[in-house]
């Protein structure tokens, strides 16, 4: 699996890509024909990151909403957590 963000990172074990754009999806594409295998929904911002861990055959994908999106391999969405992010001066 393909995975681009800034930077882009490349998982070359299988044949797709995934990509997110200044949306709030991301979309996953077959690297050997262009085609679009699916578009995953879940956050209400901007998808700004995104991780598969090959190990476990997860996407995990990060947006500006402060949620954290999980997904299978297959694009079924597992758990979308909200981050609790606090600051201290």
């Amino acid at each position: 699996m393909i995975i681009l963000n800034t930077p882009a990172r490349k998982h070359t074990h299988t044949h797709t890509h995934t990509h997110t754009q200044t949306q709030t999806h991301t979309q996953v594409w077959d690297c050997r024909n262009g085609q679009l295998l699916r578009t995953q929904q879940g956050h209400k911002g901007m998808v700004t990151c995104l991780y598969y861990a090959a190990a476990v055959k997860l996407l995990f994908s990060g947006s500006i909403d402060n949620t954290v999106g999980i997904w299978t391999e297959k694009g079924i969405n597992l758990q979308v957590l909200q981050l609790l992010i606090y600051f201290s001066i």
